[in-house]
């Protein structure tokens, strides 16, 4: 169940360096996993991704960010050591634009966020 909507602070690796991106996110207390949603990321802050057969590659001005699809698993690409520390969210956090004044839909297509 879906209890709040905010931005979060995810890590990725580029040259072997940490590159940290905000997104607009759901929290859902029992999730087991951190989703990113590179469509959510692109409409707000912009770039484009491409997916190939085993990898996806998120464009962001003049870096590429490439993820690859876990074949033996989940068939997504995925991220492994994306969490983000107390510390990198302190050092990192002032300097992300909030995701919150680009979402438009105060309702999904089952309820409303007050109910």
């Amino acid at each position: 169940m879906v209890v709040g909507i905010g931005t979060t602070l995810h890590k990725f690796w580029v040259d072997g360096n940490e590159l940290f991106l905000p997104c607009l996110s759901y929290h859902l207390p029992n999730a087991d996993v951190r989703l990113f949603s590179p469509q959510t990321y692109h409409t707000i802050y912009g770039g484009h991704s491409v997916v190939s057969g085993d990898m996806a590659q998120m464009y962001i001005d003049f870096l590429k960010v490439e993820v690859e699809i876990d074949r033996e698993g989940s068939n997504v690409p995925m991220v492994h050591n994306c969490s983000v520390s107390p510390k990198e969210m302190e050092l990192h956090g002032p300097h992300i634009r909030s995701a919150l004044p680009q979402f438009k839909r105060k309702v999904d297509a089952l309820s409303n966020w007050n109910e």
